[in-house]
């Protein structure tokens, strides 16, 4: 782990755990199903290169297999609008080959 990611891992998200829990005692009653919660993925989620490494992986395709995000769940998480029929995960059973060119023999 980087230096940086070890302190908001290690130190940060202590701090940070019992503040969401003083403002959610402060400000919300129970059973109203709202609370207060700090996002740290900015903080922990790498570089670009990491990133983009992991979406592959998380979306699945040709050499990585079963997905286990949908194309709108990794955009919900850059704070990007859904996409329609975003919301499949990807199935390589399922996957239909690329058409074939006319005259081409497969």
């Amino acid at each position: 782990m980087a230096p940086s990611r070890d302190f908001v891992m290690h130190t940060l998200r202590l701090h940070i755990k019992r503040l969401e829990q003083e403002l959610n005692r402060k400000l919300f009653p129970r059973d109203t199903g709202r609370f207060v919660r700090f996002d740290l993925g900015d903080l922990i989620e790498g570089d670009s290169k990491a990133q983009a490494e992991y979406n592959r992986a998380a979306l699945g395709g040709p050499g990585t297999g079963f997905g286990w995000m949908t194309i709108n769940e990794v955009r919900k998480g850059k704070g990007l609008p859904p996409v329609e029929g975003g919301d499949v995960i990807f199935d390589p059973n399922k996957a239909q080959a690329a058409p074939q060119p006319e005259g081409a023999t497969p």
